[in-house]
């Protein structure tokens, strides 16, 4: 087997970065944590919570954004979210888009900022990070989501809880927006989660 070149390696990793869950995976392929946890989580998986919460939701906006596109064929959606320039490579461009387009409202808005934010400060920091933090639980509680649909929230006092429960949400919802389109309830679900 003759060896693979550099180009090739990278671009493999190229394309394993780009798959995203197909229709049928289900909730815990796609969220391997769990939305409840039955016993303490170990804040050692922080980092991983943060970075897999903000990439669903980051595919979830990519698929709400791909239901509003007309003139993309079948794996063109590259152009537009992978390559170098695609102008919504960035997880903020996604957000600002979909606000644009009405998909969330200033609400939903601000909260995936805050998601965003603290993405990139676990993402970037050689600290070790933890949600128990001052200032990692300072930005949980401008999370809006569980004050907007307070029944959804199981334990709203914990920062960890909070992101985890309020990632999952957004992230869902983004993911199956194109399947709600005619889904009575989902005025009132939009209303609660996207405005």
């Amino acid at each position: 087997m003759t060896p693979k070149s550099r180009k090739a390696i990278l671009g493999d990793l190229r394309r394993l970065g780009s798959e995203r869950p197909n229709a049928n995976a289900t909730v815990p392929e796609v969220w391997p944590f769990g939305i409840l946890s039955l016993k303490p989580r170990n804040p050692r998986d922080d980092r991983a919570v943060v970075l897999v919460s903000a990439t669903v939701i980051e595919q979830g906006l990519e698929s709400a954004l791909q239901n509003r596109f007309s003139g993309l064929a079948a794996g063109e959606e590259r152009i537009v979210f992978e390559e170098e320039g695609a102008p919504l490579r960035e997880f903020g461009a996604k957000i600002r888009l979909a606000y644009a387009l009405g998909i969330i409202g200033p609400n939903a808005k601000a909260d995936l900022d805050i998601i965003r934010q603290i993405r990139n400060t676990f993402a970037h920091s050689r600290a070790v990070l933890k949600f128990e933090l001052p200032e990692i639980s300072a930005a949980c509680e401008l999370l809006t989501l569980s004050a907007r649909w307070p029944n959804m929230m199981v334990s709203v006092d914990d920062p960890r809880e909070v992101f985890i429960q309020t990632a999952f949400q957004y992230g869902l919802y983004l993911m199956t927006d194109g399947d709600r389109i005619d889904d009575p309830d989902e005025p009132k679900l939009r209303t609660k989660i996207l405005s």
